[in-house]
């Protein structure tokens, strides 16, 4: 299957704006439930982040992008949100995903990039393995969400030619 994101550039932050208050089922931190953050504030935390959006037919079927990128250090974080509008993620779905974020992420020189998920997050912990993200450690009731913290897990995945 051939790469299915765009990458959005500057001009298209409204776009990914709208999907991200549209799509994001909840947002949280340490401190206890946390508000969608507003477009300039989206704006500002987005800052020489990059994006690229899935669609098919007309629909928005996820995107991911990177953020707080250290490009000393050739690391960044990641981020991915899939939707249920395009269906089961099949194997060949599972490899494109995987080989466009390997992509971005070598076309931007970054060598290790860094995921968290929820426990409850099954589907997502399953596809940061599948992508080749390994599990490095878990941060104890690091998110507030529903009323309790919650653990968070770590993942990472390393370039091997700067980490092998």
């Amino acid at each position: 299957m051939p790469n299915p994101f765009q990458e959005l550039g500057a001009r298209d932050i409204d776009e990914l704006y709208s999907i991200y208050s549209a799509h994001e089922l909840f947002f949280v931190d340490i401190a206890g439930p946390t508000r969608f953050l507003t477009r300039p504030e989206f704006i500002d935390e987005f800052d020489g982040s990059r994006a690229w959006v899935w669609r098919e037919q007309g629909k928005t079927c996820g995107y991911f992008y990177f953020y707080e990128m250290q490009r000393a250090n050739q690391l960044a974080n990641f981020h991915l949100a899939l939707f249920e509008a395009c269906g089961r993620l099949i194997p060949g779905r599972v490899d494109a995903i995987g080989a466009a974020v390997i992509g971005a992420a070598r076309s931007l020189r970054i060598t290790r990039l860094q995921a968290a998920a929820l426990p409850i997050e099954k589907r997502r912990i399953a596809l940061l393995r599948t992508m080749g993200f390994k599990e490095e450690g878990v941060l104890r009731q690091q998110f507030f969400l529903r009323g309790r913290l919650h653990d968070l897990y770590t993942f990472a995945l390393f370039e091997s030619s700067r980490h092998g």
